[in-house]
């Protein structure tokens, strides 16, 4: 084995870089073996950090701004902004944000808005909101499918409080680390020609489809699972721009 690993019959041509990852997943395994996430890591990463952000954008939706909320006075200047205030990671894309909708890479929190500069500022100021840490590895998403197009992932809290005359359709819950995952994993399914499973862990993506029926049933298999969540009714408030906007029902 020693010998295979050492003098292997065929090469790859990667850069330095390449290595500098490897050894870096070698340093997660072994801190996992030791029971230590990593922070910042890749294959078993610790909790991501979350902080408070200004969501910004111009009234023709062609220009967004994201500061920290701490730095919001910066943005008094641009007359007719409508803002919002989130929980956010800081290297997330949040200008698809959705507070109805799992549309953004790590989880974001809606905390206040839509208003402007000045009342979100008043707010801030007079709440002092803090940061915090989540996990977002094996999260659950559950979509809806119709024959031609597929829902933007919800959290099952945002699942769970929709209203009786929303819940119509077909419904599929995923667990998987990010919900553009669950997403391509079900576009995949229905425009055909691939090999992703349709229940199970599939093959071909880092997805596992956990249950798939209306949402009666969707409700069920969230029960059996002990995941015990509060609903989160729709508001409707979400980043005001055609920038990263995911296809909305």
């Amino acid at each position: 084995m020693r010998n295979r690993a050492a003098h292997p019959t065929a090469f790859q041509r990667t850069a330095p870089n390449y290595s500098a990852g490897m050894i870096r997943d070698v340093g997660e395994i072994i801190n996992r073996i030791w029971g230590s996430p990593t922070p910042g890591g890749r294959l078993y990463p610790a909790p991501i950090r979350r902080e408070i952000f200004g969501i910004g954008w111009s009234p023709d939706g062609t220009h967004l701004a994201r500061p920290w909320a701490a730095n919001l006075l910066e943005g008094a200047e641009r007359d007719g902004w409508r803002w919002i205030l989130v929980r956010a990671v800081e290297q997330d894309d949040v200008w698809g944000f959705h507070c109805d909708f799992a549309t953004t890479q790590y989880p974001a929190e809606l905390l206040w808005g839509p208003g402007s500069v000045r009342e979100a500022i008043a707010w801030f100021e007079s709440t002092l909101p803090e940061g915090d840490e989540v996990e977002y590895l094996d999260r659950r998403f559950v979509l809806r499918t119709s024959t031609a197009e597929v829902d933007p992932p919800r959290t099952i809290e945002q699942f769970l409080g929709l209203p009786a005359d929303a819940r119509a359709g077909s419904w599929l819950l995923a667990k998987a680390d990010y919900p553009t995952d669950a997403y391509r994993h079900v576009r995949s399914l229905l425009t055909g020609g691939s090999s992703c499973r349709p229940l199970g862990e599939c093959d071909e993506c880092a997805v596992e489809v956990e249950a798939v029926g209306d949402w009666g049933a969707i409700e069920r298999a969230i029960h059996r699972a002990g995941l015990v969540l509060q609903p989160r009714q729709p508001v409707g408030v979400r980043a005001e721009s055609e920038i990263g906007r995911w296809p909305y029902p």
